[in-house]
């Protein structure tokens, strides 16, 4: 492969973490007091563009006041921080592969829209601190996905060449997010989005498992 540098997503793509995100939005309703509840399909549908846009997509059927809207917010983002790590783990196979990968001599990266220190708790936890070469979450700097921001910025500070990175995602998001960044990309269709064929088709390779991927490398 002529890479260098694999920059990944984080939920659905390095992490099995949609139980603790449905479960956190179903105890934020409960808390609130909504009967609104989320199944595991349901809860697919509200991720990929951050924390802010999973809480007005969670709501949205409600048609909640301002007030109301706080609130559940409030309660979501106490609860998402709770709930996070109690079921969420690495797929399997995958930190090995990344490990192999790293073995190599690839850089490896993750650029997710979760808020930076949630995504550093739960990298931490579950591949160890400094895994990563750098690690980029949503914050007050950056810019959410499908904004290739955080990849332009990594690319400037790792002095990194374009046409020797790709980003490996699960989603729509984030095969945008790579075309928006002019860099070629993965679809790993053991995540959380719908795997039809127009998506796959937007990808520069589609694997549907971890050696699939750990192949396109070796």
């Amino acid at each position: 492969m002529k890479y260098n540098a694999i920059l990944f997503d984080l939920d659905g793509t390095l992490l099995e973490s949609l139980e603790d995100i449905k479960n956190a939005v179903n105890k934020s309703l409960e808390e609130c007091g909504y009967s609104l509840r989320y199944d595991y399909e349901g809860a697919k549908k509200l991720i990929g563009n951050g924390v802010f846009v999973l809480i007005d997509r969670a709501v949205a059927p409600l048609n909640l006041s301002k007030k109301e809207h706080d609130k559940f917010q409030e309660a979501m983002l106490k609860n998402y921080k709770l709930e996070q790590g109690r079921c969420t783990k690495p797929f399997p196979n995958e930190k090995e592969a990344l490990t192999k990968l790293k073995e190599l001599g690839y850089k490896l990266f993750v650029v997710t829209n979760k808020p930076q220190f949630l995504m550093e708790e739960i990298l931490s936890k579950t591949y160890g601190k400094d895994f990563f070469t750098e690690a980029v979450g949503q914050s007050k700097s950056s810019l959410p996905k499908p904004n290739p921001k955080s990849i332009n910025d990594l690319v400037v500070k790792h002095n990194l060449d374009k046409s020797k990175i790709i980003y490996v995602g699960d989603s729509s998001v984030d095969l945008e997010t790579a075309n928006n960044a002019g860099i070629d990309s993965v679809l790993v269709t053991f995540g959380y989005d719908e795997y039809t064929p127009e998506l796959k088709a937007k990808a520069t390779y589609v694997v549907s498992s971890i050696d699939e991927f750990l192949n396109l490398f070796e």
